[in-house]
């Protein structure tokens, strides 16, 4: 669950302004964003390994068949990876980026997931074609039509923004709730002043200051509970 580093670091410095953004801050951030990171990345890992253990079963005539497309499925999708590998990395597309795209692009039977893709035009009537799709590197030259790749989407509209904005308001809670518990937790003094006290000048900053209290002073500082 990535966290924008540069609009969180924009938006405490400002256009212009002299804001100091304090160290601790950063740490702060760092290690909410690794725990959210570890979190998610734990979460793919157990939904890929779950769907990893499922068989997929294929047909043909209305009758289970394992052909070539069992043995891409189940066993080894293409010469880099098999089963597993090619399946966690599906997942982690499909979660972390909302879709997937599973292609051929050499005609070849083998499945790969693509890395990255240009988006096809939507135009009704029309076959999508896919343009630019990369695998490990290579860019394949010639575009693939909609017919010949499997798009896979998780929703309709990527939901990993609104998970990560729960994510944060969640730890201001429990961030809350821990001072809250600390403050109920620990001791109180209450500092009774008199009066004449009250009247003179500068009361308030020897208040503040905890001046009232001592054996010199005109306060008491007695327990609260």
């Amino acid at each position: 669950m990535a966290i924008s580093f540069r609009r969180w670091l924009l938006g405490k410095l400002g256009a212009g302004s002299g804001t100091e953004v304090i160290c601790t801050e950063l740490a702060q951030a760092l290690e909410e964003y690794r725990l959210r990171e570890l979190a998610f990345h734990t979460c793919i890992s157990m939904i890929a390994n779950a769907v990893g253990r499922c068989e997929f079963k294929t047909c043909k005539g209305g009758e289970e068949y394992r052909g070539r497309e069992y043995y891409l499925w189940n066993i080894e999708p293409n010469p880099n990876q098999n089963s597993t590998a090619f399946l966690h990395k599906l997942v982690y597309k499909l979660y972390s980026e909302n879709e997937a795209l599973v292609v051929d692009p050499w005609r070849q039977e083998r499945l790969f997931v693509a890395d990255s893709w240009q988006a096809p035009e939507e135009a009704p009537g029309k076959l999508r074609e896919y343009r630019d799709v990369a695998i490990d590197g290579t860019i394949c030259a010639s575009p693939l039509p909609e017919r010949d790749v499997l798009h896979f989407r998780l929703q309709h509209k990527n939901i990993k923004p609104a998970l990560d904005g729960l994510c944060q308001a969640y730890s201001r809670l429990v961030q809350a709730a821990m001072k809250n518990y600390g403050w109920a937790s620990g001791r109180h003094m209450k500092v009774h002043i008199d009066q004449i006290a009250q009247g003179g000048d500068g009361w308030r900053e020897r208040l503040e200051h905890g001046v009232y209290g001592d054996a010199g002073g005109v306060g008491q500082a007695l327990p609260d509970r």
